[in-house]
């Protein structure tokens, strides 16, 4: 699979001051082609680079807001293996996840590492999810909109030791800001049916005015 970004110049930025945005870094060719065959796999493909781009152990989306969704049946996307899908669903850990439990009140991106964790049940959540894979470290961007009540999550791991991730702790938040909000977008654009403005019916109000 090709990258869609076009330099890998983000991935071990350490001067905030001299780096675009990822947005100006990924190929607007390729973006222009995600917009024009958008669909959960093309998204997903973009998912996938984007983790390999800042060498994330996973990427995951998570929307319990659109149509048909709940907080127990969200919509989903991402890098998250199937095993530890189906044992998260099986535990019923969506209500004992401080990550989907803080992150659906939270503004602001949440650092794995400061979630509550004194409870056992807690502890034995986070444990197996490292034994599962899904990273040592992790970020949870919440993302609202673009219409009132739509929100997510947007997550990514990482295997990085303490020292490594605080060192990029400023770049990820910066740049997956980003990443979360064009996902959001894109999601939202496969999933809510834009009806449009109907012309006739304007017209027959119009006209019952005169």
């Amino acid at each position: 699979m090709n990258s869609v970004i076009a330099s890998p110049s983000l991935v071990h930025s350490t001067s905030p001051a001299t780096v675009s945005s990822p947005m100006e870094t990924i190929s607007i060719t390729k973006l222009l082609d995600l917009e024009s065959n958008l669909s959960e796999k093309t998204l997903e493909e973009f998912i996938v680079s984007i983790k390999s781009h800042y060498d994330l152990k996973n990427i995951f989306y998570i929307c319990p807001s659109l149509p048909g969704c709940t907080i127990t049946n969200p919509y989903t996307l991402g890098t998250y293996t199937e095993e530890w899908i189906s044992h998260y669903r099986d535990n019923n850990y969506v209500n004992l996840d401080p990550v989907i439990n803080i992150g659906a009140r939270s503004l602001l991106p949440i650092d794995w590492a400061k979630l509550p964790r004194k409870s056992p049940k807690v502890q034995k959540f986070f444990g197996e999810a490292t034994e599962f894979g899904v990273g040592r470290q992790g970020l949870t961007i919440p993302v609202r909109g673009p219409t009132n009540g739509l929100w997510a999550l947007f997550c990514l791991t990482a295997d990085n030791n303490q020292q490594e991730w605080q060192a990029r702790h400023y770049e990820l938040v910066r740049d997956m800001v980003h990443v979360a909000h064009f996902v959001q977008q894109r999601a939202f654009e496969m999933n809510i049916k834009d009806d449009g403005i109907d012309i006739n019916t304007i017209t027959r109000r119009e006209r019952s005015k005169h």
